[in-house]
């Protein structure tokens, strides 16, 4: 996890500057690639942005969304303080409530077979709650894009990426020919009408748990408007949950029909895209991954070739 070199003396002035008392403790939590996270008194947590991956205003838009999205009964922290003033710390930061319980990465194998069954049903309500928000639920333009601007800009960087991975020996002959005749067909297809929330992130280490029920939905730094299938990138590697969940609940969750061709295609190629990107972030070292991540990637473009919808 990154570093962040603070003392006592700014956590303090953090908590005094927005009237939220004496500062009783500090505890780092590990999580995440990018933004260090503390506890402090045991019931806040403060989120630091350190500004890096071309993701500007990602506290901002995370801020809103906190604001908005208990209005559609989808679980998140209360938005306490966002601050990106820089007078106490040369970056901006947010603190936002503390809720009980663990990550999903975290507790999944804890829970019992019927809790797991019932927790891959929920991930998928969830994810449709999320994805049920239109451009004017959330408003702020300028912050959020549209789906045309994202089409774009998710298309040029898969293009950079591909043809970095195309020409490594990670996938298959048949792999790269599937990934490539897929794409020229998705490019053909008209987004403009399926602009919703995307999370953007919606993995396992961002849902919390407690007592066998999601309770918590975090980090929406990468949310954008944007085709919702874009959020279900992971699902053919079972968002990292292993054997045990359950896809078949997951997608009756997420509203128990059968996907059209259309469908299918985008589901199917942002799985790859996802696949993609973690084969060329490692190689480029984009962002501080492992080697495993290259395998994650090849696993979950296999996966999709295999996957049943």
């Amino acid at each position: 996890m990154p570093k962040h070199d603070l003392d006592t003396i700014v956590f303090s002035s953090i908590l005094k500057k927005h009237n939220l008392g004496e500062l009783i403790s500090v505890k780092e939590i590990a999580t995440g690639l990018i933004n260090p996270v503390y506890l402090l008194n045991n019931n806040l947590i403060l989120r630091i942005d350190l500004e890096k991956y071309e993701n500007p205003d990602k506290f901002k838009r995370e801020a809103i969304l906190y604001k908005i999205l208990p209005k559609f009964k989808i679980p998140t922290p209360d938005l306490i303080a966002f601050d990106d003033t820089k007078d106490l710390l040369d970056t901006p930061y947010m603190l936002i409530s503390y809720i009980l319980g663990e990550n999903l990465l975290q507790t999944f194998t804890k829970l019992t077979p019927t809790q797991q069954k019932e927790i891959s049903f929920q991930l998928g309500q969830i994810a449709k709650q999320i994805h049920s928000l239109k451009p004017n639920d959330i408003g702020h333009e300028d912050l959020f894009s549209d789906i045309d601007s994202w089409a774009k800009w998710t298309m040029d960087d898969f293009e950079t990426q591909w043809k970095l991975v195309i020409n490594t020996d990670f996938l298959s002959k048949v792999e790269k020919d599937e990934i490539s005749v897929l794409y020229e067909k998705f490019k053909k297809l008209n987004l403009s009408d399926k602009g919703r929330l995307a999370h953007g992130d919606f993995s396992a280490g961002n849902i919390q748990i407690n007592d066998g029920k999601i309770v918590g939905v975090f980090d929406f730094e990468f949310s954008f408007i944007a085709d919702p299938f874009w959020d279900l990138q992971k699902l053919p590697i079972s968002y990292q949950l292993g054997n045990n969940f359950d896809q078949k609940e997951f997608l009756k969750g997420y509203g128990g029909k059968h996907f059209n061709d259309d469908e299918k295609m985008r589901f199917r190629m942002y799985c790859f895209m996802q696949g993609v990107w973690a084969i060329w972030a490692t190689l480029t070292q984009h962002m501080p991954l492992s080697n495993e991540k290259i395998q994650e990637g090849v696993e979950l473009i296999q996966n999709t070739m295999k996957i049943e919808m």
